[in-house]
């Protein structure tokens, strides 16, 4: 799965952990930066030569159960902070969705339907769509 949005000239890449495989192919990597969503049993084993292909992997373990304001503010740190696209990772693809849409929603102002609709993979896991709704909610602005 791969969901691509721009907020605020920052290019955000949600994908599955197959891109980081693919990045490792690649002469020139699409992105120097990864946001990794895996928990520890996710992951069978990273790929050596990150730091030759210029990759840097930050870990940031979360899943639907275990995600926090606090997971978010890190993560949106990460886009400010890193060079553009970033790529945020999980193992299917649509954690990083529910992320990458939870921060571009919230800049951008969208309302939870208009969020949604750019990821029906999110929209169809009623636990996502609950926590990207209640995250909105939170930080609508008046």
């Amino acid at each position: 799965m791969r969901l691509q949005l721009e907020c605020r000239g920052v290019s955000l890449l949600a994908c599955d952990s197959a891109w980081l495989d693919q990045a490792m192919t690649q002469e020139a990597p699409e992105s120097k930066l990864v946001v990794d969503l895996r928990k520890v049993n996710e992951i069978a084993a990273l790929p050596e030569g990150l730091k030759e292909k210029g990759i840097q992997r930050v870990s940031l373990p979360v899943t639907a159960a275990s995600w926090s304001e606090q997971d978010m503010d890190m993560l949106r740190r990460e886009f400010l902070r890193g060079p553009s696209p970033v790529v945020v990772m999980s193992k299917g693809g649509t954690r990083a969705a529910l992320m990458v849409l939870q921060h571009v929603a919230r800049v951008e102002q969208w309302s939870a339907d208009s969020a949604l609709a750019k990821c029906p993979e999110v929209a169809a896991q009623p636990e996502l769509k609950k926590l990207l709704q209640d995250y909105l909610q939170r930080h609508l602005r008046s």
